[in-house]
C-alpha cells in the first residue's frame, strides 16, 4: 500500500496490473482500494499464468544461480545472484516479453 499512495502523490488515476498473490490482496487492501476507487484500478493477473506476467520471466532466470545450491551465508547467495546478472547474455533474454 505503501507503493500505491506514492504512486498516487504523482499521478491522478491509475491501472495497476499485479499477481495474485497474498501479499497483494487483504482487508487492509480492500479498504484502501475502497478509499480510491475513482483513482486506482488493480487488475490481477490469472492464477497460475506466469507467461503473463513479465516479472515471472525475469524471476526464472534469477532463480537460474539458486537452484539445488546452498549459501553459508546471506551476502554468499547475493554475490551469485550478482555475478550471474552481470553476464551480457541475461539482460536481453530478461526482456523479451517487451518485443511482439
Amino acid at each position: 500500500m505503501r507503493f500505491l499512495k506514492e504512486l498516487l502523490k504523482h499521478y491522478p488515476r491509475l491501472v495497476v496490473l499485479l499477481d495474485s498473490g497474498p501479499g497483494h490482496k487483504g482487508p487492509l487492501l480492500r479498504a484502501f482500494l475502497r478509499r480510491h476507487k475513482k483513482r486506482l484500478r488493480l487488475i490481477y493477473f490469472p492464477t497460475h499464468s506466469p507467461e503473463l506476467n513479465p516479472v515471472e520471466q525475469c524471476n526464472k532466470e534469477i532463480k537460474k544461480p539458486l537452484h539445488n545450491r546452498y549459501f553459508g551465508t546471506l551476502p554468499a547467495m547475493r554475490q551469485a545472484v550478482r555475478r550471474f546478472l552481470k553476464k551480457d547474455f541475461l539482460m536481453p533474454k530478461m526482456f523479451n516479453y517487451l518485443c511482439p
